[in-house]
């Protein structure tokens, strides 16, 4: 039987992590907790990844939006619009 690496290090359950434990718990084992495999990367996850950067470039770092995210542009100036302090993506936990 496999031994657990022995870690102190802080973790945090995100809903893809507890979604991929549910799915298969050696396959989140092996991708999560040893990294002795990795999954290719889907196209789509890196289109949703550019969004998510770009967005957050727009509204924190005052960086104009590259045209083909355009069609977000209204949301985000909504968002810049609210008083406090903004966020595109927040992690909690």
């Amino acid at each position: 039987m496999e031994q657990l690496p022995n870690t102190s290090a802080k973790y945090t359950w995100s809903y893809s992590s507890i979604s991929l434990f549910q799915q298969c718990p050696r396959k989140y084992y092996r991708l999560r907790v040893t990294k002795d495999i990795v999954e290719p990367v889907q196209e789509h996850l890196l289109y949703g990844s550019a969004v998510h950067k770009a967005a957050e470039e727009y509204v924190g770092a005052k960086i104009d939006l590259p045209p083909e995210f355009d069609f977000i542009r209204p949301q985000l100036d909504m968002l810049k619009q609210l008083s406090g302090t903004h966020f595109c993506e927040y992690e909690m936990g």
